[in-house]
């Protein structure tokens, strides 16, 4: 019961005289087998909460807890409204002062300035927080923040040469287990943005450390422009989706079954000159073909493709002779 004040030990001898009603401080340190004296500080600390009364010869009686906890729950709540009513004051004193000094952009130049803010944001969110990621990753925790606890909704969109990493499938299985993820070819930058009013952004798009930093945006309309930047990409992306079989992507439309064979033939190994024999036509169509497979699928390697092509509905059941 510590968010009211009261420790294990002052708890343990609480719940006790809950049992017997009232007892002496011999007593108590007996039933509980501690000192007299640590005994006799719990018991009046008791009392100054209002858990138990003392009586003249040394004799404390209990409180019910109905009366006496919930009147300690009345006076934390109280505090708490206080406490609550005198933020707003000192924010409205702040973005008059410092606050507004500091503008609509502020530098965040160390780690532990940006894990505060990412902490303390990502705890503040109330609606919804956006994450756009793409390689390389900084610290090996841009995934993590990817996997933290959920309290609110989250989309969290990779950029697909992710595929490429080490034990990605893995984590973005993990991800998907929990939140809307994408992936989307090209995305621009890394940033994250909480509830549409504040965003977290790095300085260079493809930077792997704190050098030379990120900022922090607070400015409605710098923020309003980060989220339309996310929402544009969002949309273009391809969701990722857990089956009984693992990971896979959305269907992409305009795959017709010429496509889906040679995928198919792709996923086996087969060289493109085997593929263009295996299909009745040119290696050069072959290739053609190819590329424009991975413009319909946001695909920018053969690597990328054949992660899409394995994990794909589009090949359920389906075997080449």
């Amino acid at each position: 019961m510590r968010g009211v004040g009261i420790g294990e030990h002052e708890e343990q001898i609480y719940v006790r005289l809950l049992v017997v009603g009232s007892a002496s401080t011999k007593d108590v340190a007996t039933e509980v087998d501690q000192p007299e004296p640590t005994v006799r500080a719990a018991l009046e600390r008791l009392r100054d909460l209002g858990l138990v009364t003392e009586g003249g010869t040394d004799e404390y009686s209990v409180v019910p807890p109905d009366v006496g906890i919930g009147a300690l729950l009345v006076e934390r709540h109280t505090a708490l409204q206080q406490v609550q009513s005198r933020l707003a004051e000192l924010l409205t004193i702040y973005r008059s002062g410092a606050g507004q000094a500091a503008g609509q952009v502020e530098p965040v130049t160390s780690q532990e300035q940006l894990w505060h803010w990412l902490d303390s944001l990502e705890r503040a969110a109330r609606q919804e927080i956006l994450i756009m990621f793409r390689p390389p990753y900084m610290f090996t925790t841009d995934l993590e923040v990817a996997a933290a606890p959920r309290h609110v909704p989250y989309r969290i969109l990779f950029d697909r040469s992710t595929l490429e990493q080490p034990g990605a499938a893995e984590e973005l299985t993990a991800f998907a287990r929990s939140t809307e993820v994408r992936l989307a070819k090209d995305v621009p930058t890394k940033m994250q943005i909480f509830d549409g009013r504040t965003a977290l952004v790095p300085m260079i798009p493809d930077q792997a450390g704190m050098r030379p930093g990120w900022v922090l945006v607070r400015g409605q309309n710098l923020v309003r422009t980060l989220t339309t930047l996310f929402t544009r990409y969002w949309e273009l992306g391809t969701p990722v989706q857990l089956s009984a079989d693992g990971l896979t992507q959305g269907n992409q439309s305009g795959l017709d079954d010429v496509d889906i064979r040679l995928l198919s033939l792709m996923l086996s190994g087969a060289p493109d000159k085997t593929v263009a024999a295996r299909m009745g036509t040119s290696e050069r169509t072959v290739q053609r073909r190819l590329r424009r497979i991975m413009e319909l699928t946001g695909t920018s390697s053969r690597m990328q493709l054949g992660w899409f092509a394995a994990k794909s509905e589009l090949l359920a059941n389906r075997t080449e002779p």
